[in-house]
């Protein structure tokens, strides 16, 4: 009788251990990237035709009141990403621009920028240091849209063009740099 009740407990406790099931949970996950950002170059900074002997000036905040200098345009950029995300740009300090004789003038940039009311009378943009500024890129579709930040470019030659400056056509790509804007995420 002992063996008979052993054996209907054994059978019982494994009949029961294959008949268990088990359960696991796993995490799901998954992560919506940022828009990538982007630059539209509108407008390349373009000093025109400078008057020797004068304090020459392309100035970033207005689209006519330069100084030494006719035909001139300031720089433009526009740039976009992920609506109401914090952006920093930075920019070279100075840009070296040479003529095909090797003759040198170096370009001091200022830069400032607006994302609140993108227009081409930029008068109330915020100056963007070179070291690096901080800015939001605004937007309509309040959060997840495309928001945007426009850059104006000006500057000038650190005071007075020599009246000795040798004439030509200067260029930073002739000198090997370029003005470069850079736009990380924060």
């Amino acid at each position: 009788m002992k063996k008979t009740l052993l054996l209907i407990v054994l059978t019982l406790a494994v009949s029961l251990s294959f008949g268990q099931t088990v359960t696991s949970d796993s995490e799901v996950t998954a992560e919506i990237a940022k828009q990538a950002l982007q630059f539209t170059l509108e407008t390349p900074v373009d000093f025109g035709v400078i008057t020797r002997g004068v304090v020459v000036n392309l100035d970033e905040t207005s689209t006519a009141s330069h100084t030494g200098v006719t035909g001139a345009t300031v720089g433009h950029f526009i740039i976009t990403g992920e609506e109401g995300e914090s952006i920093n740009i930075d920019y070279d300090a100075s840009v070296l621009l040479e003529n095909s004789n090797g003759d040198q003038l170096t370009f001091a940039p200022e830069v400032v920028g607006d994302g609140t009311t993108p227009t081409i009378v930029h008068a109330n943009a915020g100056v963007i240091n070179s070291a690096g500024s901080t800015v939001n890129l605004n937007g309509s579709a309040f959060g997840g849209g495309t928001g945007s930040f426009e850059v104006w470019v000006g500057g000038g030659f650190g005071g007075t063009v020599s009246a000795a400056q040798p004439r030509g056509v200067y260029s930073a790509t002739t000198a090997g740099t370029n003005f470069t804007l850079n736009v990380t995420y924060n």
